[in-house]
């Protein structure tokens, strides 16, 4: 599943700073929201703008600052990415570097550099709970901390024991498919939503 989706994903997002912006957005619009609603909330918000209902409290102030940095942000990651010596340094700049963007902790930016890069990984409050792992063991302000590189190491310690990238991908997409059986009819539906939200093909 991520085999197929995430390069989809991937090569859209990598063709400019307003496709980079809309998986940034997609991130974003998924949290505390089911991911079948997703579609739908992407659709409004390219309608509407900032008066988009999905676009609620701190979602709205992280949306118009992407619109006005999108240029900036796809240039620094683009260079983080080539700059990179090998997947180990990628997720670990990318991870440092998205999760200062407002409304992007550890978990959002590693769901960023995810779908984009094929790096990192989110470990949301689902992950957390299948993997047993405390809740607060994550905290967007730990992104900013002198402890920063220890805290991105440990965090892709926990991805890589976890099954890594691709892997907690398929695992996610299974638990959600087994825990919402009226909605999905197999993992590989949740995974390919990934790219139907944004109008690509799955």
């Amino acid at each position: 599943m991520f085999a197929t989706h995430q390069p989809r994903i991937a090569a859209y997002a990598r063709q400019s700073a307003d496709n980079f912006a809309e998986v940034i957005t997609f991130v974003y619009v998924t949290v505390r929201n089911p991911l079948y609603r997703v579609p739908n909330d992407l659709r409004d918000i390219k309608k509407l703008g900032r008066n988009a209902a999905a676009l609620w409290g701190w979602k709205l102030e992280a949306w118009e600052y992407l619109q006005e940095h999108k240029h900036e942000l796809f240039a620094d990651c683009e260079r983080i990415y080539h700059d990179a010596i090998d997947d180990e340094e990628l997720r670990d700049n990318l991870l440092g570097y998205l999760a200062r963007l407002p409304g992007l902790g550890f978990a959002k930016a590693g769901f960023v550099a995810q779908l984009i890069y094929g790096v990192s990984a989110c470990l949301d409050t689902h992950n957390m709970d299948r993997f047993g792992i405390k809740a607060n063991s994550f905290k967007a302000a730990k992104a900013l901390n002198g402890k920063a590189r220890e805290h991105r190491a440990r965090y892709h310690a926990t991805i890589d024991k976890s099954g890594g990238t691709a892997g907690l991908w398929d695992s996610w997409c299974q638990y959600v498919a087994d825990n919402q059986p009226d909605r999905y009819a197999s993992a590989w539906e949740v995974s390919a939503l990934h790219c139907t939200a944004l109008g690509l093909s799955a």
